[in-house]
């Protein structure tokens, strides 16, 4: 049986747009709101998961049509299309392609045609002994119901969620009426205002349902007008040509000559099969539908509900089970009994589907074999066959993802199409001793290591003794080079499907299904949140490490050839990126001090400045309330002080406060400025003040940040937990949080096991040094755009924003002002990041003329920075990706989309890649070669921390003019281009003082 779904695109379109039209869908990405195609998705999704169709087309309308021709009045009186409509669609349509699910257009005719046309085209060739084809018409259109027959459906989203599959029966009871085609009748006598057309006035659906159940059809009432009694009959005769058109316009065409000729390639086009995953996850995750997402990845992981269990499956069987629905207030999980169907063996749910996949694409994970590893003497041997190799990939399992932190649970190591699992003792001594014989392997510098995520790998390594030395290849950095801006994520998992297809197994489903069958064992339980592989059964445990060793591993031939045959691709990854892997995980080990007396007294201090802010709303307002209830907030400035005619609300009903909401609202009301001022003072408070002193590290007594290398598209390294690279610079707020950050103190030198070499602070008075690249995107559009007059300027030390400033404001560049100076700067760098005439006035708080005028002025003083935009948006839509200087590349697939938004977006990103992206390249330069200067010349000052162009180090006092000389040197150095490259550096006893 073919199972045929036929979906009203616009009918669907709408009724999401007024369903969500005050929700918070939104993409910040894509600078527009999302709710409209979220609600479209969401119901495409509940259809493809609950009815699993063979078939699916989306027929959409396409210009004006032949009813246009006949009736001009037709639709005429439509307000236009609501502009998040407009957006949505091109949207939803690329979607559709990303799913390989067909896009029916007909030009002159409407998605009721050619859905009318295909549905009864199709039913054709159903026999009367068998109904081979079951064709479902998605819609809340009741005009479909004239299409209906034994086999064919409307299914018609319910207003409060669900679907009515409405057959003949259902529609001839519904009216009424003998026969589902008399609903064309009864439309035509009823009108229609929406569509414009007139019917017969005064006829209501009872009205409408009473005359065709006396005569039939509008054709036979009209030819026996004048025997219809009373008022209603003086109305038919009246509007008999009303009613002629009415039904001419209200009856959906089923013989469209592109459907008929064409029949067996649009139902071949429409069969629903695989998705371009890639793509569809891609353009989700720009659309930021987290939910959306993840709803899509378990269809196509078989996931979904009833997980794709065959019925015929020999091995299953159903059953009644406890399964969790829900967590109590510590933890544990409340159980409800339900019938499920259950397989009786180890293998993975996903197995069909994974068969499926290898099938239809050719592509699977290689085969290999799995040993464990349990005693000393097999631990030697193993180690002892690996030192006869010239390459092994390995992969550790934690108790936890942060490495400074965590415990190593396992070892697995992958030689050939052989993975050894080592499990390790709970105990940190015993495991430290089992590590120990494996050690030879690990600082063998002629073995080349392969790993995913290798710099977390290194960092517990050299927690548990170990030091890794020789060549490092990092797939997990491969993939980021190489997908960067197709692909977000760089996990084992995203390498597994793009490499062979491959769905591993999913750690939190083991550890539900492992927890489950140690309580129906009688053995205590720990709670999920708590379990780590060292849970697991022994044979389950080596089962999911060595599947995810072994892609690891085995994903890096694949990545080596592309890399190798991607211009400069190569280069970035061997010369830069696995260099900074290193210097990052010293940085990382390192860590960095914080004066905690001092940041108590930052505490104190920006407290009572919070309580004054909320004493000052609070009056502003004229009551006391809950200040971080948003719902709160929301009623006291919009529905008790009025500051907005519509103010937006939330996808929960209630009134968005947001700061990009309060902004404009500024200059309303002096209590706008107080809750901005309070929001962004409680908010470093919560992220640095308070949270700071709750991340130093207990053996260390120092904070140690994660430098991700795989996180931007633009190649930028980013920090997190903490990121310490979004502490405020210019804000004197940041300031007293900066001075808090203070030099290593004594020698800084980081031996094994979490713990330092130090000396107390009365011994050594360490510096803090910061230096930092002067305009350094700025020198970079110069070099790249070859603009001779901001060459010459920076050749010459003049001052780009004072020369920028001096053309706008018609002024010799020593008259300028300081404030225009700084407005010019602010237009400048804004620029360099593609911003706009409307976004660079509302982020300088300017009427859009000055702006215009200030991008004018800009590139009026430097006139092939244009060119070289234009030329940067031209050569992304040739290749689809923008580069750097060194060839690091970003893919900009949106680049040729049909939406405005989103290829607006990527222009941006084209025109700004290049730029920011070889400053990227430039830093991790200098700080490869002033980590491997350090080294060779035996200093222990430290490299703590990088802040995009800036870079800050612990100085021992008798290496304060070595470390300043090279850092220069090195940071000066790193890229040759046609302007000089300058360091801006200072000292200090803090961040504050030496930045």
């Amino acid at each position: 049986m073919e199972k045929i779904f036929l979906i009203d695109a616009y009918a669907l379109i709408y009724r999401s747009y007024y369903a969500l039209l005050n929700s918070n869908f939104y993409s910040t990405q894509m600078q527009m709101n999302t709710g409209t195609i979220h609600g479209f998705m969401n119901t495409l999704q509940e259809v493809l998961s609950k009815e699993k169709p063979t078939h699916v087309g989306v027929a959409f309308d396409h210009g004006k049509t032949f009813r246009h021709e006949a009736y001009p009045p037709y639709k005429a009186q439509r307000q236009e299309t609501p502009e998040d409509i407009k957006a949505a669609v091109p949207v939803i349509k690329d979607l559709l392609t990303a799913m390989n699910i067909p896009i029916l257009q007909v030009d002159g005719f409407e998605a009721d045609d050619i859905i009318g046309a295909l549905a009864t085209q199709l039913d054709k060739e159903n026999s009367d002994e068998t109904a081979e084809k079951q064709i479902f018409m998605l819609t809340p259109d009741k005009d479909y119901g004239q299409l209906v027959t034994e086999n064919v459906f409307m299914y018609k989203p319910r207003f409060k969620g669900g679907y009515d599959v409405l057959g003949e029966k259902e529609i001839c009871e519904k009216y009424s009426i003998s026969s589902a085609k008399q609903v064309i009748d009864i439309l035509a006598l009823m009108g229609d205002s929406a569509d414009n057309f007139p019917g017969c006035p005064g006829v209501g659906e009872k009205t409408a349902v009473k005359l065709i159940n006396e005569w039939g059809s509008c054709e036979n009432l009209i030819e026996h007008a004048s025997e219809v009694k009373g008022a209603l009959g003086k109305k038919v005769q009246e509007h008999i040509e009303d009613i002629r058109i009415s039904k001419f316009l209200a009856e959906i065409r089923t013989d469209i000559p592109e459907i008929s000729d064409n029949l067996p390639t649009l139902l071949r086009n429409m069969e629903y099969g695989e998705w371009d995953i890639r793509e569809l996850t891609r353009q989700l995750d720009l659309l930021e539908l987290r939910q959306i997402k993840k709803k899509f990845l378990a269809i196509a992981n078989g996931d979904d509900k009833e997980a794709n269990l065959s019925a015929e499956d020999p091995n299953s069987e159903t059953i009644e089970e406890k399964v969790v629905s829900g967590y109590d207030l510590f933890g544990e999980p409340v159980y409800k009994t339900v019938k499920v169907k259950k397989i009786n063996t180890h293998t993975p749910p996903s197995g069909q589907v994974q068969e499926n996949i290898a099938r239809n694409t050719g592509l699977s994970l290689p085969h290999y074999t799995s040993k464990l590893i349990e005693t000393e003497e097999q631990t030697k041997n193993i180690c002892d066959f690996i030192l006869t190799t010239k390459s092994v990939g390995f992969h550790l399992e934690t108790t936890i993802s942060a490495p400074m932190t965590a415990e190593i649970v396992s070892l697995t190591l992958v030689s050939g199409s052989k993975a050894y699992f080592v499990p390790l003792p709970p105990e940190r001594r015993e495991a430290e001793k089992r590590l120990a014989i494996l050690e030879p392997i690990f600082s063998n510098e002629r073995i080349e290591k392969v790993g995913h995520d290798l710099k977390a790998k290194m960092i517990l390594l050299h927690r548990y003794g170990i030091t890794m030395r020789g060549t490092m290849r990092d797939v997990m950095i491969a993939h980021y080079l190489l997908e960067c801006g197709l692909n977000p994520k760089h996990t084992i998992n995203d390498i597994a499907f793009d490499c062979f297809k491959h769905i591993p197994a999913n750690f939190e489903e083991l550890k539900k299904v492992i927890r489950e069958e140690m309580k129906a064992e009688g053995k205590k339980a720990p709670y999920l949140r708590d379990m780590t592989l060292r849970d697991f059964p022994v044979e389950k445990a080596m089962a999911y490490a060595t599947e995810r060793a072994f892609i690891a591993t085995a994903s890096w031939d694949i990545f080596r050839k592309r890399l190798e045959e991607t211009e400069g691709q190569w280069h970035i990854f061997n010369d830069i990126e696995m260099p900074l892997m290193e210097v990052l995980c010293d940085m990382e080990l390192t860590g960095i001090a914080i004066d905690l007396d001092a940041l108590k007294e930052v505490s104190r201090v920006f407290n009572e400045r919070l309580a004054a802010h909320e004493q000052k709303i609070y009056e502003l307002a004229g009551e006391e309330f809950t200040l971080t209830n948003p719902k709160k907030l929301g009623v006291i400035l919009f529905e008790k002080l009025r500051l907005m005619e519509k103010p937006k609300k939330t996808k929960t009903g209630q009134y968005a406060t947001g700061e990009e909401i309060l902004t404009p609202l500024r200059k309303k009301h002096p209590i706008i400025n107080e809750i901005l001022e309070y929001k962004g003072l409680k908010k470093l408070i919560n992220t640095y003040v308070d949270a700071l002193p709750l991340l130093v590290n207990p053996e260390t007594g120092r904070i140690h940040t994660t430098f991700n290398q795989c996180v931007t598209t633009t190649g930028r390294l980013s920090s997190s937990d903490p990121n310490l690279q979004n502490i405020p610079v210019r804000n004197e707020d940041g300031k007293e949080i900066r001075k808090c950050f203070i030099p290593l103190q004594g020698n800084s030198e980081i031996v094994t096991r979490g713990t330092f070499k130090t000396s107390s602070p009365e011994d050594t008075k360490n510096l803090f040094f910061s230096a930092d690249y002067s305009q350094i995107e700025l020198r970079v559009m110069a070099h790249l755009s070859a603009d001779e007059r901001m060459v010459s300027a920076f050749r010459n030390g003049e001052d780009i924003h004072r020369a920028t400033a001096a053309t706008v404001y018609h002024k010799q560049p020593e008259e300028v002002a300081p404030e225009e100076r700084s407005k010019a700067k602010r237009a400048d760098f804004g620029i360099i990041y593609g911003i706009t005439q409307f976004g660079l006035a509302q982020n300088m708080g300017i009427e859009r003329s000055e702006a215009k005028q200030l991008m004018d002025g800009f590139f009026i003083t430097f006139p092939k920075i244009r060119d070289f935009m234009e030329e940067c948006k031209e050569k992304a839509r040739q290749k689809e990706y923008a580069e750097t200087m060194l060839l690091r590349r970003r893919y900009l697939r949106l680049i040729t989309s049909g939406n405005g938004t989103e290829r607006a977006l990527a222009e941006r990103e084209a025109m700004n890649s290049p730029v920011q992206g070889t400053a990227a390249d430039i830093i991790k330069i200098a700080m490869v070669r002033i980590f491997r200067r350090f080294r060779e010349e035996h200093l222990q000052s430290k490299m703590l921390l990088q802040v995009h162009d800036e870079l800050n180090f612990s100085v021992l006092p008798e290496e304060k003019e070595q470390v300043e000389r090279i850092v220069i040197e090195e940071m000066q150095s790193a890229a040759k281009l046609s302007v000089p490259l300058i360091a801006d550096f200072g000292w200090g006893t803090n961040w504050l003082e030496a930045h």
